[in-house]
């Protein structure tokens, strides 16, 4: 990742902001730099940043619109049903 997108993540992710990532991979390693970054700061505590994978964001988002109870088919009821 190039030091300018390093920086505006870092940047957003202080603000409070949301970073959707593709992996979980993806995610640990953004948290990492931010974790680092920190501690190059000189703090010793932060607020953990709001990264998220893919998969994780949109479970998290069916879950806070779901009113009605209905539930997300694993892929083995998937694969039963078609």
């Amino acid at each position: 990742m190039n030091s300018e997108l390093s920086s505006e993540i870092d940047a957003w992710l202080r603000n409070d902001g949301l970073v959707v990532t593709a992996s979980e991979r993806a995610a640990r390693a953004i948290a990492a730099a931010f974790n680092r970054s920190r501690r190059a700061d000189g703090l010793t505590a932060w607020q953990a940043p709001n990264i998220q994978d893919w998969q994780s964001f949109v479970r998290n988002a069916w879950d806070e619109r779901n009113s009605d109870g209905r539930t997300v088919l694993n892929s083995l009821q998937e694969q039963s049903l078609w």
